[in-house]
């Protein structure tokens, strides 16, 4: 596929489709089939593609997959290197055949059927939360998720003045104490949003999930929170579908909120590593006064 794929680029024989933080996507045609290239948008982008590369295998192993409800992107899946002569793929890319349908995008939301995608979705989230969880494995995704968290804090705490910083401290120390004590991990998306949900045409099914960059061992409270974007009472709905997965449904509900915080705290350290995200400061600052982090 190389040669074919940089006489496309060199011809710029592609279509843009949009961008999110760490790439830039585009759509390919090749051998009459439609493909997706995730371009590089940073240094570090193509270790990320490198775990999508991986995680994508691992859940869609030939002998025994453990996605069967929906399609992920591991149709023709390949990792292409960084490549210092090719401004293009300078930082390298993810390229897969592409999933037909349409992005779940804001603009959707009053037309999609939330019964059917919710029924589907509540598929993928039981999938999931079936995979075999090595026990030797979970300190180390709780280490993990502990020291990623005391980073992102970190970044933080040298924008905010020390007033501003206060809730947010609390909560940091509130979250933390929540994990220590927290055991019942599983395998979870770790990116679960709209717009990594792909939609069929006529706005009715769920047909495929994209983004497998931040899959692992963690709380499946937080692929319930990165989804309230689409309401709490679809969070909710979905919620008592897999009900018999949640012990308690009430605890479950505060560790989704929880998650939410941090979700937003996530994206803040990740703008302010990135000053090609600072565009996004305004919405982003907006969103941590509506939880009260500040």
């Amino acid at each position: 596929m190389d040669n074919i794929l940089l006489d496309l680029i060199n011809k710029k024989q592609y279509e843009f489709i949009g961008e999110g933080y760490i790439s830039k996507s585009f759509r390919f045609i090749i051998n009459n089939k439609k493909y997706i290239l995730l371009q590089g948008q940073l240094s570090d982008s193509f270790s990320c593609y490198i775990r999508s590369y991986n995680n994508i295998k691992f859940l869609s192993n030939k002998e025994n997959p453990y996605i069967i409800s929906i399609n992920i992107p591991s149709k023709g899946i390949e990792l292409i290197k960084p490549r210092k002569n090719n401004i293009f793929l300078k930082n390298g890319a993810l390229i897969y055949e592409e999933i037909n349908g349409l992005i779940l995008s804001e603009k959707y939301f009053n037309k999609i059927n939330i019964d059917n995608i919710s029924n589907k979705l509540s598929l993928f989230l039981k999938e999931l939360y079936l995979i075999p969880v090595n026990i030797s494995d979970i300190q180390n995704a709780k280490n993990k998720l502990i020291s990623e968290f005391n980073d992102d804090i970190e970044i933080i705490k040298n924008y905010f003045d020390e007033k501003k910083f206060e809730k947010i401290n609390n909560f940091k120390n509130e979250f933390l104490e929540y994990i220590k004590n927290f055991n019942e991990f599983h395998y979870v998306h770790g990116d679960l949003w709209e717009e990594n949900m792909i939609i069929s045409d006529d706005y009715q099914e769920l047909i495929g999930i994209v983004d497998f960059d931040n899959f692992g061992i963690g709380d499946n409270a937080k692929d319930y929170a990165s989804l309230l974007d689409l309401g709490f009472d679809f969070v909710n709905n979905l919620i008592n579908k897999n009900e018999k997965y949640i012990k308690n449904k009430n605890e479950f509900i505060e560790r989704i909120k929880l998650y939410q915080k941090k979700i937003e705290l996530e994206d803040l350290a990740y703008i302010l590593r990135d000053n090609n995200l600072a565009w996004r400061m305004d919405s982003k600052i907006k969103n941590l006064e509506n939880l009260h982090l500040i």
